[in-house]
């Protein structure tokens, strides 16, 4: 609905012209700073040039071309620019304010697209993984996994109160009230056992947790795979 309220206000035919201009222009700065980060300026210049040159990149930057991923792309980099900075951060103040900044961006993208559950696993699993990557290299900072759970607390508020005001539908609406309570539950449960590893200095509360994961994922497999099952679209799942 994004081009429809921009177009209100400029013309509708200047926002679908105009619009995914700039959602490509915002992606190639946020997807630079992103990898800058990650990396150095060189690779991250080098990685901007083949990116914007890609025929995917192409097809949905194009003047009149709009689909929802044109203006989550954008959110979900920035969001894991922000994710990236808390984590490296070292003025407390500072890596506060960046977690909820990731984690409400990346909320912001559930009234925008209904596709809007990869950013939000896309997030989660990036986010999951530095954690627990860092926790095998012991590494992993008591402070890291707080300010995870509040990343991902205020994306929950953020993606709840768009919930509160605007009609979700389809695999959006299913997403948020089937799935997702399940998903931040998993999530902020898996910074607990983190946590409490690292009080008691051992790995067997998270190779218990990890086993009992995988067993439940197997066995609510046909569940789960009913969320994956063409991806966006209003009218995969019936209800």
């Amino acid at each position: 609905f994004l081009p429809y309220i921009i177009g209100k206000v400029i013309g509708t035919n200047l926002a679908f012209i105009w619009l995914p201009i700039l959602f490509g222009l915002l992606s190639l700065i946020f997807f630079y700073l992103l990898t800058k980060e990650l990396f150095d300026q060189r690779i991250a210049l080098w990685s901007l040039f083949f990116v914007s040159i890609s025929i995917a990149f192409a097809t949905k930057s194009h003047p009149n071309i709009w689909r929802g991923e044109n203006i989550v792309y954008p959110l979900l980099l920035l969001s894991l620019f922000f994710a990236l900075r808390f984590l490296r951060e070292i003025n407390p103040r500072k890596r506060v304010l960046y977690a909820i900044l990731a984690g409400a961006i990346s909320g912001l993208s559930a009234p925008l697209w209904n596709g809007y559950p990869l950013v939000f696993a896309v997030y989660a699993l990036c986010l999951s993984s530095y954690l627990f990557i860092s926790f095998l290299k012991k590494t992993l900072h008591p402070h890291d996994l707080v300010l995870s759970s509040f990343s991902f607390i205020s994306q929950f508020l953020v993606a709840g109160l768009f919930f509160l005001l605007v009609d979700f539908v389809g695999k959006g609406y299913t997403f948020f009230t089937s799935y997702y309570g399940f998903m931040l539950i998993a999530l902020l449960f898996f910074i607990a056992v983190l946590y409490f590893c690292l009080h008691i200095k051992t790995w067997i509360p998270l190779a218990i947790f990890v086993f009992l994961g995988a067993a439940s994922l197997f066995f609510l497999w046909d569940y789960l795979s009913l969320l994956f099952k063409g991806f966006g679209s209003v009218g995969t799942i019936q209800y």
